[in-house]
């Protein structure tokens, strides 16, 4: 799930980020302040959708490579790297 969320991200897919997710789906990051939000988780698939395009749209050339991924029964934790 990891690699297909990162090849999404690098791809600049929103509509493949999002089949990653559940409706009820929540995103947690500290990014998600930087860009615009209340608190640093979002709740469903259309808060989810439009912080991506809002990432894609200030950052067009941003990329992330992997440095660790973390897994639970509900959870995919993704440490990256910026690389673009």
């Amino acid at each position: 799930m990891a690699e297909r969320w990162l090849a999404a991200w690098n791809a600049h897919d929103v509509d493949a980020i999002l089949a990653l997710y559940a409706t009820d789906a929540r995103h947690t990051s500290k990014r998600v302040r930087l860009l615009g939000g209340s608190d640093e988780t979002l709740h469903g698939r259309d808060a989810i959708a439009a912080y991506f395009r809002r990432g894609l749209e200030q950052y067009p050339r941003l990329r992330f490579a992997p440095l660790s991924v973390s897994t639970g029964p509900r959870t995919v934790v993704i440490e990256s790297r910026r690389s673009g």
